[in-house]
């Protein structure tokens, strides 16, 4: 039987149809409301496409009472974009030197060194936020936001159980370094004014010095200008499993995406391993987004 039908009544023949009639009770057990709830949402867009003029909104329907989702703002990838990505970049770097300082923990040497590389830093700003304005943009004046929450931060916190905190510093410099010489090379080629591309390639040189730099005083005197990668051999490694630095890494410079690993511990009893990567869409300093 139907449970949505009612029985047959068993009035007798002729008498009234509208008569009083003995209610009945509708089963409607668990599987059946299930069919039911099914049922009405495939009809619902039906309906509303065949509905014509109806009352109520026509957006989509919505499900239980969460705040609406916030519009995503349009961002265009152009000069200024790039331009504004590189800045962030440099203040990461400064950022992150700073922290290094504050440690103690670096020798005279390093202490120098990066000091130097970070006058360097505030050349390169203050050279892209003319650039950019020359443009017609503004300047962003922070640290990249994608990459402090995803790399500087877990990275600084793994930093307090280093076995080697001026080692580790020295690598985390190279990685900065190394990453900022890969994005100005990568924006080199997507820079669509001459003069901006130029001014990329300059800046880009003194982030590769930079990197040899950091490689050739972290070695401390020994052989480490040259990566054995260079004669077809494999990479090196430290007896603590640690990856070693080369002021010449590889032929030519890498784009990719390279590995910072530190003399720390990790959750599961390993190195501590974050994946530094150039910038993308998600990483960008768009035109829409203020410090």
């Amino acid at each position: 039987m139907n449970p949505f039908t009612a029985p047959h009544s068993s009035a007798p023949a002729g008498a009234d149809p509208l008569g009083e009639i003995a209610p009945t009770t509708a089963v409607l057990d668990r599987r059946s409301l299930l069919r039911i709830g099914g049922l009405s949402l495939t009809l619902a867009p039906l309906i509303a496409a065949c509905g014509g003029d109806t009352l109520g909104s026509d957006g989509p329907g919505r499900i239980g009472v969460a705040a609406p989702a916030p519009e995503l703002q349009d961002g265009e990838v152009n000069d200024i974009v790039l331009l504004r990505t590189a800045m962030s970049l440099e203040y990461t770097a400064q950022e992150i030197y700073a922290a290094a300082v504050a440690t103690g923990a670096l020798t005279p040497d390093q202490d120098r060194l990066l000091a130097a590389i970070n006058a360097d830093h505030s050349e390169h700003i203050d050279a892209l936020a003319s650039l950019i304005s020359t443009a017609g943009g503004e300047p962003f004046r922070c640290s990249n936001p994608f990459l402090v929450q995803r790399v500087v931060e877990p990275t600084l916190i793994a930093l307090d159980d280093s076995a080697d905190t001026a080692g580790d510093l020295m690598r985390i410099a190279f990685a900065i370094e190394t990453l900022a010489a890969s994005t100005y090379q990568m924006f080199i080629g997507m820079l669509t004014d001459p003069e901006l591309r130029a001014a990329a390639l300059q800046i880009g040189a003194d982030e590769a010095r930079h990197s040899a730099a950091v490689a050739i005083v972290a070695a401390d005197g020994t052989d480490a200008l040259l990566s054995p990668v260079l004669f077809g051999s494999e990479l090196e490694a430290t007896a603590d499993g640690l990856p070693v630095l080369y002021a010449v890494p590889s032929r030519f410079s890498e784009v990719s995406a390279n590995e910072l690993v530190l003399n720390a511990p990790d959750p599961d009893g390993g190195l501590f391993a974050v994946t530094v990567q150039t910038p993308a869409e998600n990483s960008y300093a768009y035109e829409y987004m203020q410090c």
